[in-house]
């Protein structure tokens, strides 16, 4: 069941805002605290004008520059923001303020997750823009794992073109993942917008006319990642009943595990952890790390070809697929995840 964005009130307001700016730009965070909590840290750079249901106009200064969002927190774990126009660094300040800091994360949409959203709007996508970026040459001999960065946009006047290119792309021994995707849809009155749809959870909307298909693919995107939320912490270790799983995040290609953990030490602004070397077993290294995201503790056995990782209750599921993602987008595309043996297709 599809679902679809229902306050008249907020809708206003972004009609508004796509009237006099001929843009809506939004993005969706994950969050582990309320909008109050988040407002009483960012005191004197955000301040809240006004409430409409669940959508709050915030003001933003930054260098005595002042800008309005409008932050909906009708899901109280992934917020949406909204803004109009603004300069480059403005708006990698927002997103950076809302998505980057203590407590809040941004969404990682994976290839497969961005391919099943491609399907859904395959006959309204005109573009697809993929690519990579290798970060792990150093963790292996493997000649595929030189650094380098690929980047492509794909036009096509058919979208059967795109899914076919996307198709022959899959079989490449690169971590190569769709990145973005343009997809256009028609409202009720005939108006026209377009979308672009970003494997970080933001969207782009150009167009005239009203808001409402935006923001039902933004409530369809948001929806689907609250179910891969639910269904990594549903798995989270409870020592007290002893229930939980153990998650596996397993490749194909083989690395030295203390090369590979150095990589994701280093690369703090993805992967969001830092890991310390507890001991030696075997083939393999076991770590202890902390999620710099939420502050929370989770250990992890390292092997040549997996990470065995172990949550406990009350850990914020998305470190799991921070980790799902960033591997798949700068190391392997074939990295799975596994909970108690059994691959999970997110």
């Amino acid at each position: 069941m599809n679902e679809v964005f229902e306050e008249e009130g907020s809708i206003d307001l972004l009609e508004n805002l796509l009237k006099t700016e001929n843009q809506v730009r939004s993005f969706i965070v994950e969050t582990n605290q309320s909008l109050r909590q988040f407002l009483r840290r960012k005191r004197g750079s955000m301040k809240r004008i006004s409430t409409e249901g669940s959508l709050h106009d915030i003001v933003v200064t930054r260098k005595n520059e002042k800008h309005h969002v409008y932050v909906d927190d009708s899901d109280n774990r992934l917020w949406v923001i909204h803004h109009g126009k603004m300069n480059e660094k403005m708006q990698r300040f927002i997103f950076n303020a809302f998505s980057n800091s203590r407590l809040q994360d941004k969404i990682y949409l994976s290839h497969h997750e961005m391919s099943e959203l491609l399907k859904m709007n395959a006959m309204h996508c005109n573009a697809v823009r993929i690519g990579f970026d290798q970060f792990f040459s150093k963790a292996s001999p493997d000649p595929s794992l030189d650094d380098m960065t690929f980047e492509l946009h794909l036009h096509a006047k058919s979208w059967q073109l795109i899914v076919n290119a996307i198709g022959q792309l899959n079989s490449v021994k690169l971590p190569i993942n769709l990145l973005s995707m343009n997809i256009e849809l028609e409202n009720e009155d005939g108006s026209m917008i377009t979308d672009v749809l970003s494997h970080d959870g933001s969207l782009v909307m150009q167009g005239e006319g009203n808001v409402r298909q935006h923001l039902d693919l933004v409530e369809r995107i948001k929806s689907r990642y609250r179910e891969k939320i639910k269904t990594i912490e549903d798995w989270e270790v409870d020592w007290i009943d002893a229930s939980g799983g153990l998650f596996a995040l397993k490749f194909d290609v083989e690395v030295d595990p203390i090369k590979f953990v150095d990589v994701l030490n280093e690369r703090k602004a993805e992967f969001k952890i830092f890991a310390f070397q507890m001991y030696e077993e075997n083939d393999s290294m076991m770590y202890v790390a902390i999620d710099l995201h939420f502050g929370d503790q989770f250990y992890f056995q390292a092997f040549p070809q997996k990470m065995i990782l172990n949550l406990s209750r009350k850990c914020c599921g998305n470190t799991i697929l921070r980790l799902l993602v960033n591997l798949q987008r700068h190391f392997s595309r074939s990295t799975i995840l596994e909970i108690d043996d059994e691959e999970m297709k997110i």
